[in-house]
């Protein structure tokens, strides 16, 4: 039958201790949602649904602004 000693086996809890702390540590941290777009280009593209609504641009001047707005 073994038995644990205890000098043996406080090493073994301290590594035990340790993996967990990390890995607790690193969940933390861990985002895996990347941020919102930035809600400018939400009210640009707005204003250019208008602009091209009210007649103000035409067509390909309207899909050439909001290829640059979406990137």
């Amino acid at each position: 039958m073994t038995t644990f000693e205890i000098p043996n086996f406080i090493p073994l809890l301290l590594l035990v201790m340790v993996v967990v702390i990390v890995v607790v540590v690193v969940a933390a941290t861990h985002n895996p949602h990347p941020p919102p777009p930035p809600q400018l280009s939400s009210s640009a593209l707005s204003e250019l649904d208008l602009r091209y609504a009210r007649g103000e641009i035409d067509r390909d001047e309207y899909l050439r602004r909001r290829s640059d707005i979406l990137g």
